[in-house]
């Protein structure tokens, strides 16, 4: 890819970061767009844990599957030796063969659990902190046959940092708004027993964002959909997006 190219694509997602209105299909977005600036056949974009300090939530993911995304936080993310930048004051972008030598990653649990099995070797990562708080994290996935991230495409990364800070704090604000007037994650979950997933799907049906788009920005196929809105209609006792609304609203 030219410079040229390359400063337009950045410069297209920078755009992307500050004017997709939807949250999620923004970083979905992202994550399509840095597969060209940053050629890599698998990512995915976690958010902060709103209960749990420097713990993740809510993946969207590009070449991996929902399952691969959600077996990360539930089985293998104490595992993750790279956790301890989540604390750090500012936000940064880095390989992780920055923080350890390949030699010694290979070796580790966290190693042998996600990334053998996948067939991906190197990993860039950048964490996103705004004003001192930890909003979330991207992480770019290669296998060995393509080497390592270039000092270059991390300098694109770097670029990137701010500016999905700087949106990541102000949406997570409105997020905070919206829970003003629907029931927080915290009330559904132990009031009606809804899971992590479900939840999300519930604030996306109460905001009128349509099935093929609610698919496209978790990542997930219509019939998990499905699956998913009958269990949440289940739950609450109602039997349509018109009763789910007058229940929560």
């Amino acid at each position: 890819m030219t410079e040229k190219n390359s400063v337009m694509l950045l410069n297209d997602i920078i755009y992307r970061i500050h004017t997709t209105e939807n949250f999620d299909e923004m970083r979905r977005s992202v994550l399509e767009l840095l597969q060209y600036l940053i050629p890599c056949p698998c990512s995915a974009f976690y958010l902060a844990s709103a209960k749990t300090p420097y713990e993740l939530e809510r993946p969207i993911g590009v070449g991996l599957t929902e399952d691969r995304l959600q077996t990360y936080l539930e089985q293998y993310q104490e595992l993750d030796y790279t956790r301890w930048t989540f604390a750090a004051p500012a936000a940064s972008a880095y390989r992780e063969t920055d923080l350890m030598h390949d030699e010694a990653r290979v070796n580790t649990p966290y190693y042998k659990a996600m990334f053998e099995p996948s067939g991906i070797h190197y990993s860039a990562i950048m964490t996103i902190i705004h004003q001192g708080v930890f909003l979330g994290v991207i992480n770019l996935f290669r296998p060995r046959s393509d080497g390592d991230f270039t000092d270059e495409e991390m300098f694109f990364l770097d670029m990137l940092k701010g500016h999905l800070g700087y949106r990541l704090y102000h949406s997570l604000q409105k997020m905070k708004e919206r829970e003003k007037i629907y029931p927080t994650q915290e009330e559904l979950r132990k009031q009606y027993s809804l899971t992590n997933r479900e939840t999300e799907i519930v604030y996306l049906l109460l905001d009128g964002v349509s099935k093929s788009l609610i698919c496209d920005q978790l990542c997930i196929s219509p019939n998990t959909l499905k699956k998913h809105t009958l269990n949440i209609y289940k739950k609450l006792g109602v039997k349509s997006w018109r009763e789910l609304f007058s229940l929560l609203k």
